[in-house]
């Protein structure tokens, strides 16, 4: 996965506050990030922001899309507007996007979940209450990965309402980001 390029990267930054946003497999992503910075004892995010996932405990029964046949698996990805169907329809860009894309969802769907203490930091969620991918019970259970505050919002719209809700998004980040110090 790509998380000990992400975190290498992060070490050699200064050291100033940050926060991690990451929707759909990116909430997967940067929520092993912020673990891994833990277990080498150096400083994680002041603030989570997890979008569009389901809480790593509570993925069990979630499809396993990588599995799928290319068409099966492009009728999945154009029902929850992943793709343009500008992309969908030619074939020559979806032989090249498909390999990416299986990767992207078998390293995601490969990964097991090992219980760990609690982080320090806040965990703010966001979910489309339209989303076929997540639940609310399975978004709320993010709130066990945090000893801090816990926030949960859900908005209008699929999997990706974060193109949709936008602002919405934006201003709960900006907000979020305010409370921290």
């Amino acid at each position: 996965m790509i998380v000990d390029p992400v975190v290498d990267g992060l070490t050699r930054l200064d050291p100033l506050p940050f926060a991690l946003f990451g929707h759909s497999m990116g909430a997967l992503v940067s929520f092993t990030v912020t673990r891994r910075l833990r277990s080498r004892g150096l400083p994680g995010p002041g603030l989570l922001f997890v979008s569009g996932w389901n809480a790593p405990q509570a993925r069990d029964g979630t499809p396993r899309l990588g599995q799928l046949g290319d068409e099966d698996l492009m009728r999945v990805l154009h029902r929850l507007d992943g793709i343009p169907p500008e992309v969908i329809g030619n074939a020559e860009l979806m032989s090249l996007v498909m390999p990416v894309l299986r990767a992207d969802l078998n390293a995601a769907e490969s990964y097991v979940h090992r219980d760990e203490p609690p982080l320090a930091c806040p965990i703010s969620v966001f979910g489309g209450n339209g989303d076929p991918t997540t639940t609310a019970a399975g978004l709320s259970a993010w709130s066990a990965q945090t000893g801090s505050a816990f926030r949960l919002r859900l908005l209008p719209g699929g999997h990706f309402f974060i193109h949709t809700q936008r602002r919405a998004v934006l201003r709960a980040i900006r907000g979020d980001l305010g409370t921290c110090r």
